[in-house]
């Protein structure tokens, strides 16, 4: 017979759960959705010794959960094909020139990137410093953040690659999401050597670029998660000295290690 549970009706509500999550932040929890589950498990198992299941429950379901991660994934793929299916609907937030007004609009400015900007989305417009020498440029980069530098930036800017392989990689990256929420405090939880290490995010090599913060032509506007679908659909990059076709061409030889 089961030993009941040590704090069975022992304590309010507001007590145990402020005890179970002590034990939940303790947890080095893991980025890949299926080792999370098994650590919600064995945690679960644990605490079953000292408390009850329903308060268990109610603690454990505040953090996020791999089938979260799925329909979060499945909620972006949707947005993308009813976007596709309605360009139109995309027209009143394409900026016009330097305004950026759908992007702007209620956004602060970013000087250099702080650690929980790391996986967010950004847009801005960029002079590159070597811009004589690049074979080409995007003057308005569409970045997911990598890492903090002392003067700028690593990113992956979207607009080097075409808008299927932009949702592919994103798509992939989601399974390291901060929360669920899908607001602007999700974000993805990457590095480059996890982007350099695993096949499904091959897609990253063209996009991984660095960003001086003092060639920034204008505020660096952070692009909350519910936006993306949107964002990697919109026709806002700007090449100079080459097509887009060009790069795109020249992004999936790269990508495919051609």
């Amino acid at each position: 017979m089961a030993k009941p549970a040590r704090y069975q009706g022992a304590l309010n509500a507001q007590t145990k759960d402020e005890l179970i999550q002590r034990y939940l932040n303790k947890v080095q929890w893991s980025d890949d959705p299926q080792q999370h589950l098994k650590q919600l498990r064995r945690l679960t198992r644990e605490l079953e010794k000292d408390f009850d299941t329903k308060d268990i429950n109610k603690a454990v379901s505040k953090i996020y959960k791999p089938e979260d991660v799925r329909n979060a994934r499945n909620w972006f793929k949707q947005e993308i094909r009813d976007i596709m299916a309605n360009p139109w609907s995309l027209g009143n937030m394409v900026p016009d020139r330097l305004k950026l007004r759908w992007y702007s609009k209620g956004q602060g400015t970013m000087s250099l990137p702080k650690p929980l900007d790391i996986g967010k989305m950004f847009f801005y417009g960029y002079n590159p410093k070597t811009k004589d020498t690049l074979p080409y440029y995007d003057m308005f980069p569409l970045i997911l953040m990598v890492r903090g530098l002392s003067d700028g930036w690593h990113g992956l800017n979207l607009h080097y690659l075409p808008p299927k392989q932009r949702e592919i990689l994103i798509t992939n990256l989601m399974d390291t999401m901060s929360n669920t929420r899908l607001d602007d405090k999700t974000r993805i939880k990457m590095n480059y050597q996890m982007l350099s290490g695993v096949a499904k995010y091959r897609y990253f090599k063209p996009c991984f670029k660095r960003y001086l913060v003092s060639h920034t032509t204008s505020a660096v506007r952070p692009v909350p998660f519910n936006k993306w679908p949107n964002a990697i659909l919109l026709p806002v990059a700007r090449f100079k000295k080459a097509s887009i076709t060009t790069v795109w061409s020249d992004s999936l030889k790269t990508a495919r290690g051609m």
